[in-house]
């Protein structure tokens, strides 16, 4: 493991030996006692993201994933979400369609369906969603 995946594997580690239970965004409604949500933002590389999953599943904690749509035309990333999901992490759509649409609210909304849409008819139900923002 590189340097990052040893930190998160200590880190995930810790959590569980102090009792801090980690949900996906989507449960948090459900939950009744003390959480946290482990969110992580995925714009590049399913398969790191993939990595972190598998730590955080080796002691029994969940997060929500949020990958831009443009990753879903990748069958192995496909692959790699439904294996995340399967392990009880959720995968839901990080969208940035007001800047590809240049602030045209109508281009945004089409797109932003067409995108829930691909995400959807992969299996991907989205219950939470998260916006990708561009300062400049």
């Amino acid at each position: 493991m590189i340097f990052v995946y040893k930190k998160w594997d200590s880190f995930c580690y810790d959590l569980t030996k102090k009792g801090i239970v980690s949900i996906p965004a989507k449960d948090v409604s459900e939950q009744t006692e003390h959480f946290l949500v482990l969110k992580h933002d995925v714009e590049t590389d399913v398969a790191k993201a993939f990595k972190m999953s598998q730590i955080e599943h080796k002691y029994g904690h969940k997060g929500s994933y949020y990958v831009q749509a443009y990753l879903m035309s990748d069958p192995k990333n496909i692959q790699m979400l439904k294996q995340m999901q399967d392990m009880g992490h959720e995968m839901s759509y990080h969208y940035d369609v007001i800047d590809s649409c240049h602030g045209d609210l109508d281009k945004a909304i089409a797109e932003f369906e067409i995108n829930r849409r691909i995400f959807e008819n992969n299996g991907f139900l989205l219950k939470t969603l998260c916006q990708h923002g561009n300062p400049v």
